[in-house]
């Protein structure tokens, strides 16, 4: 839940997403898909609270989270719930940009959402204290670096990295997209993209959700066990995404 990144691509937005976890933290499952009559909803899921950090329906929103808001925060558990389940919880909200001022965040720790919802893109941002909504350029592409493991000189840098990625990279594809999460830095472990803190604290799995206009391509990089999984989500209901 670290590190984020929204690109539109010829073939559709690209959402990606690392996750930095301790080692004492469970290992979560590779996405699974769950139905109701209408919607099909597949993410992948964790352990230790039964939510997820990353999650996609058919119709094509999708959500992802982020650990902190603005600046790192000293944690003070127990908390009311966990940020995983509070982000299925906001996924499943009808009229997301009226409801999500009246959503009930008391003793939730603070945390950022990334939302493609409907062609739009919006960052939620919840610092324990308030609320700050903002809609994003859904023409433009974006980096997101965790308040709590990244410092602002930290995520400057590779908001840096990406802007040469890009020049380099003008229509890149999924596995590029994921290639460069892999790769990305200056040879520091400790703030690498793919990161690692004295094989305590590091980049445990990829994410990467490609929301194309027939269907979606969820790639998941599993570093624990080694695997990548491939699934594919055909959408109805089509909101046909952003091209370039």
């Amino acid at each position: 839940m670290c590190t984020v990144t929204f690109i539109p691509t010829k073939k559709g937005i690209a959402i990606t997403s690392n996750r930095d976890e301790h080692l004492s933290r469970g290992k979560a499952t590779a996405p699974i898909k769950t139905a109701s009559k209408t919607i099909e909803l597949i993410y992948p899921k964790d352990p230790d609270a039964g939510g997820t950090w990353i999650a996609t329906k058919n119709n094509g929103d999708t959500i992802v989270l982020l650990n902190g808001a603005f600046e790192k925060h000293i944690s003070q558990p127990p908390y009311a719930k966990s940020r995983g389940l509070i982000l299925l919880e906001i996924f499943n909200l009808e009229n997301f940009t009226e409801s999500i001022h009246q959503f009930d965040l008391t003793n939730i720790e603070p945390f950022t959402i990334v939302y493609y919802l409907n062609n739009q893109l919006f960052e939620f941002r919840w610092n324990s204290k308030e609320r700050f909504l903002r809609e994003l350029d859904i023409h433009h592409s974006y980096i997101w670096s965790s308040a709590t493991l990244y410092n602002t000189e930290i995520s400057n840098k590779r908001k840096e990295w990406f802007k040469q990625w890009q020049l380099r990279n003008l229509s890149p594809s999924q596995y590029e997209i994921i290639h460069f999460h892999l790769t990305a830095g200056d040879g520091d472990a400790y703030d690498n993209l793919k990161m690692n803190r004295d094989n305590q604290l590091f980049t445990v799995s990829i994410s990467s959700i490609l929301i194309g206009k027939n269907h979606s391509d969820f790639i998941y990089v599993d570093f624990y066990g080694n695997k990548t999984t491939n699934e594919r989500i055909f959408k109805i209901n089509n909101a046909t995404p952003v091209e370039l």
